[in-house]
């Protein structure tokens, strides 16, 4: 009976241990991104998550996520924070919130989850979400400055599309498209002659020739043409 029961506590000591061990596993959160799954094909949705750990009260938030627009689209994306204006669009998931007292409440912490759905013409590869931007303060009226209570440590996340419209091409393919290499091709050019000083001094001699030659025939002519006139003259004086 002793070993029995000394078994029965050791078996309730083990299982006590182990949950113990789960429920801590549980409470720990990221502080900052985090996504429900690291894979998903188009169509499928998934939820991005923003963790903020318990801190002090705050009166301003500001809060930037951008992904890529052509793999995902928004399909929920509505936190309830006091004096919060949100939106989810063209590749941006926006929080802006401001306050006159401290009506932000982080005694248990934030968290912040978007609904998202992977396009139907996504294509394959790896895709990243990025905090390009978080902030929770509060003003403080005795100093005049705005004092920051939380610092993201996770701002990026990775999903990887599969079974995708086809695949992403890298960047040497990328750089490849926007200057293609240059291929030889053959060029067929017509040989024309090449003109020397020698070949345009002959071409000058040759013009000077010619026209002494004509100036010559025509002094011939002028010539006798007035030999002409005298023998005519003097035949009609006789």
């Amino acid at each position: 009976m002793r070993s029995l029961a000394k078994r029965l506590a050791a078996a309730l000591l083990t299982l006590a241990a182990a949950v113990s061990m789960t429920g801590a596993a549980f409470s720990e959160s990221v502080n900052g991104l985090s996504l429900s799954s690291k894979s998903a094909e188009p169509g499928e949705e998934f939820t991005l998550t923003l963790t903020v750990p318990p801190t002090e009260d705050a009166d301003t938030a500001s809060i930037k996520v951008v992904y890529d627009d052509s793999a995902f689209e928004p399909i929920e994306w509505d936190p309830q924070l006091p004096g919060s204006y949100s939106n989810a669009e063209n590749g941006l998931i926006a929080i802006s919130a401001a306050n006159a007292d401290r009506d932000i409440d982080l005694s248990k912490g934030l968290t912040l989850t978007a609904r998202m759905k992977v396009r139907d013409s996504a294509a394959n590869g790896e895709y990243t979400f990025t905090l390009i931007e978080g902030s929770i303060c509060y003003f403080n009226e005795s100093t005049f400055e705005f004092v920051e209570l939380w610092e993201s440590e996770v701002n990026d996340v990775t999903m990887t599309v599969v079974n995708g419209a086809a695949e992403t091409q890298s960047a040497d393919e990328q750089e490849e498209l926007i200057d293609p290499p240059v291929t030889e091709a053959a060029v067929t050019t017509t040989a024309q002659p090449l003109q020397t000083d020698s070949s345009r001094s002959d071409q000058g001699s040759q013009k000077t020739t010619m026209l002494i030659i004509i100036i010559a025939a025509a002094s011939v002519v002028v010539v006798a043409v007035i030999i002409a006139i005298v023998l005519m003259g003097n035949k009609k004086s006789k």
